[in-house]
């Protein structure tokens, strides 16, 4: 017996130590769905919660997003869908345009927006729906205190000197990771 728990301690041990290491890599060869559009009827209240029905245009949902790359990405086998995201809670995607869903509280911010099979967002500006549910209202626009209304250049490395003592290493470790492809794109 005490040979398999020094043989799984070695093990654990050993395994705690390989460090792996992680790339950010821009992915290019998606297709672009420049003149793909999402809108939201009204939702409908039910027994079962809400009944949302989208209008998806220029854009099919439940098929397999052609690429051109061999990146190794999640691809959900569903094919394309839509995320839709309730109070920054994690998620749930929807392979049709009407389906139903729970919500918690009176108060609900919503935001849907179209994902490639591999869940990359489509990027365009009719491609996402932000709305609220409920009695209490936000300014979603943030018009009365707009988040990036000034701001000014800073050196590469201030934010090490702003960022909470137990974040420091790691901003450290990624500003180090990032420094080259940083000088190589500003250094133009």
């Amino acid at each position: 017996m005490k040979k398999y728990i020094t043989l799984l301690l070695l093990i654990l041990f050993a395994s705690c130590n390989n460090e792996v290491e992680i790339y950010i890599t821009k992915v290019s060869g998606s297709p672009e769905y420049g003149n793909a559009k999402l809108s939201l009827e009204d939702p409908i209240i039910s027994e079962d919660g809400y009944e949302f029905s989208f209008n998806v245009d220029q854009y099919k949902l439940g098929i397999q997003t052609l690429k051109d790359f061999e990146y190794s990405l999640a691809n959900s086998a569903k094919g394309q869908h839509i995320h839709f995201i309730v109070n920054n809670d994690p998620y749930s995607a929807h392979y049709n345009e009407k389906f139903s869903k729970k919500l918690q509280g009176n108060s609900n911010v919503i935001l849907a927006f179209l994902s490639r099979s591999y869940h990359e967002s489509v990027k365009n500006k009719n491609a996402f729906v932000l709305t609220q549910l409920g009695e209490q209202k936000i300014d979603l626009n943030n018009e009365n205190n707009p988040e990036f209304d000034e701001f000014s250049w800073v050196d590469y490395w201030k934010p090490l000197d702003e960022i909470v003592e137990f974040k420091r290493e790691i901003y450290e470790k990624v500003l180090t990771e990032l420094e080259p492809a940083y000088k190589s794109e500003f250094s133009k």
